[in-house]
């Protein structure tokens, strides 16, 4: 598997996220679940409603039928919950 680390000037985030060749992903963690799903979905509300020109509620319709939030981990840490939104990256591209 090869990983290709790239800096984009202008597109910076406050949590991490990430492409593949088919996903956008964006990350949330906190110690409860609401909070890191609340975190990832923000986060990707935000890029997706860049890359279409939606305003937030209709970006988050958008993620709510094309969208998958997913369990990274749950565990008993400082970070007890980490959680990713995937959302196609064909629907994600600029127009």
């Amino acid at each position: 598997m090869t990983v290709k680390i790239e800096l984009v000037k202008g597109a910076g985030r406050a949590w991490p996220w990430m492409e593949t060749d088919t996903k956008i992903i964006s990350y949330g963690a906190a110690r409860e679940y609401a909070d890191a799903a609340a975190i990832a979905m923000h986060e990707m509300i935000d890029m997706v409603s860049a890359r279409h020109a939606l305003d937030k509620a209709d970006a988050f319709m958008l993620i709510g039928l094309a969208g998958d939030l997913r369990v990274n981990q749950s565990c008993n840490s400082p970070i007890d919950i980490s959680v990713r939104v995937e959302f196609p990256k064909h629907l994600a591209a600029a127009q």
